[in-house]
């Protein structure tokens, strides 16, 4: 059943791009029963709910949804004794690796698969680009970010940055779009997409139509039992 919406809709009419992997989920599950799991961790909700829908409950969940808040819930609760298995992206960082390790415990590490940049509609983008038709880009990790700034030269970031408004998943992510000269303006206080497409949606709420981005980072001010310190939740690499 399609809910038609009766409130307000911000971003009806604007030219949002999205740089997201596909899920998953299904090859994720594979390997985790190949490797006769007893215990499942979750870096954060999203991933939880993606592996009940394919029937596996998820023992623990990350407070912060990153690599940094999974290793603080799992170093209560891991010995030297333990064996891990880690699918993940080629390209993530390393740190729940290195820090499991250094508990002690074995860790397993799997490239479940990998992000590439999308060269199809390439064009077609640039030119959308260039004639100013985009309001916004999103990156809902790093490796997006840095894909979606490859596909173009350091002249062509130049000449579009100013006339559209970005949009991090969290800090980490932001970081990396500053690397390649590209600006966060707007980032949730929940590092997670339901978050962030919130943000997007507020910030053009308050932004009028035909206006420039603001200079300044337009965030969500904190929830209750949010976090507030630096490092994302739901981030990835």
């Amino acid at each position: 059943m399609r809910v038609e919406p009766t409130g307000p809709r911000p971003l009806e009419g604007r030219t949002i791009v999205v740089t997201r992997e596909a899920a998953q989920a299904q090859r994720f599950l594979q390997l985790l029963e190949a490797a006769g799991v007893r215990r499942v961790a979750a870096i954060g909700p999203a991933t939880a709910d993606a592996l009940a829908e394919q029937g596996v409950r998820s023992d623990m969940v990350a407070g912060e949804y990153c690599a940094e808040g999974l290793v603080e819930r799992l170093r209560a609760v891991m010995t030297s004794a333990d064996r891990v298995l880690l699918p993940c992206t080629a390209q993530t960082r390393d740190v729940l690796v290195t820090e499991l390790r250094r508990l002690g415990v074995h860790v397993e590490e799997v490239a479940a698969y990998t992000t590439r940049r999308a060269e199809a509609g390439t064009a077609r983008l640039r030119e959308a680009l260039a004639a100013g038709s985009i309001d916004a880009v999103t990156f809902t990790s790093s490796s997006t970010a840095g894909n979606f700034a490859e596909l173009f030269s350091e002249e062509e970031r130049r000449a579009w940055l100013g006339r559209m408004t970005v949009a991090s998943i969290g800090p980490i992510t932001a970081a990396t779009a500053a690397e390649y000269g590209m600006t966060t303006d707007v980032m949730p206080a929940e590092y997670t997409i339901s978050a962030l497409a919130r943000a997007l949606t507020d910030y053009f709420a308050r932004v009028p139509r035909g206006g420039m981005p603001r200079s300044r980072r337009a965030r969500e001010e904190p929830s209750e039992g949010a976090p507030t310190q630096g490092r994302g939740r739901g981030e990835r690499s």
